[in-house]
């Protein structure tokens, strides 16, 4: 199944991604020739680029669905607008793929990994910044 048709990938990726993925390559490239300054301001854009990302991600709507369990185990699917619940064989929007993903699925698809990698990329820049300090003799 593709994913490349959910509105969380359409307006809240989008091409994002692809900025983040060529700052990372700027990065490792002046990091692996030890050139820290360059290596620092490849990791602040990479860091600006995925903050855009999450606060683009944060401000698109879930997954409508969420799951629910009747009396003898059976799973239905409920709309969060309203108290509608459909069956889980045969969703009433046209879309499969958003019926049958609940918000935890998505959240963990495609909310997480960029969550995680943004906190990697601070990391890096703070320790960046350390390097420089070191490096230039800044503490003295």
């Amino acid at each position: 199944n593709s994913y490349s048709h959910i509105s969380i990938i359409q307006r809240g990726i989008g091409f994002h991604f692809f900025y983040v993925n060529c700052c990372q390559v700027g990065w490792i490239i002046s990091y692996t020739f030890d050139i820290i300054w360059l290596a620092f301001i490849w990791m602040l854009l990479n860091v600006i680029f995925l903050l855009w990302l999450n606060v683009n991600l944060y401000y698109q709507d879930h997954i409508d669905q969420i799951p629910t369990l009747n009396r003898d185990g059976t799973s239905q699917h409920q709309q969060r607008s309203s108290s509608i619940t459909t069956n889980n064989n045969s969703p009433s929007s046209l879309d499969d793929e958003n019926a049958s993903m609940t918000v935890v699925y998505e959240w963990l698809i495609f909310r997480l990994p960029f969550q995680l990698h943004l906190g990697w990329a601070i990391f890096n820049l703070l320790l960046n910044l350390n390097e420089m300090a070191v490096r230039y003799d800044t503490w003295k």
